[in-house]
């Protein structure tokens, strides 16, 4: 792959970065500055569109990457995406938890399971940020299923760069 097609999948690739550490500012700019529960709540504020558009365009860009890498498990993972933005999650709870549930847990299997044994540290450290993030929410009601995601798209997101500029594997 000659270098010029490089950059310009790493260039497509850090906008999936920017896009899943941003969304949840981006759709609180959109509900007039309101957190809602979570992210998934979005899809009832006045301007859904945009909750559509960020989480599809989000798991199309797995599945992009996925096609374009021959790593499948993105273009899994884009699907789950896919499934959480187009079951709202009053209507089609059990459907919607699964999704995003699997999202979460599919993240995190395959950032430890495809690491090096030299980067399982790490690797195992992020799943354990997701992991924990889930926990004070579900368990221990520390704060908004919101705030539980959010913590949760960051080690997403840096494993995913960090994947992509081959500084992990």
């Amino acid at each position: 792959m000659s270098k010029s097609v490089r950059n310009r999948i790493f260039n497509y690739d850090k906008w999936l970065v920017l896009l899943l550490i941003t969304m949840p500012i981006i759709l609180i700019s959109f509900d007039g500055w309101q957190v809602r529960p979570s992210i998934s709540n979005y899809v009832y504020m006045q301007h859904n569109q945009v909750f559509y558009f960020l989480l599809i365009i989000a798991a199309s860009m797995f599945g992009y990457s996925g096609a374009l890498w021959l790593k499948n498990y993105n273009i899994l993972l884009g699907a789950l995406l896919l499934g959480v933005a187009l079951t709202p999650h009053l209507q089609f709870p059990i459907i919607h938890f699964t999704f995003a549930g699997l999202f979460f847990l599919g993240s995190v299997f395959v950032m430890i399971y495809y690491s090096s044994k030299h980067q399982g540290k790490f690797k195992i450290i992020a799943g354990i940020i997701i992991i924990a993030a889930m926990l004070l929410h579900f368990v221990f009601n520390t704060f908004s299923l919101f705030y539980a995601e959010w913590i949760g798209i960051i080690p997403i997101a840096i494993h995913y760069i960090g994947e992509t500029l081959n500084i992990i594997d």
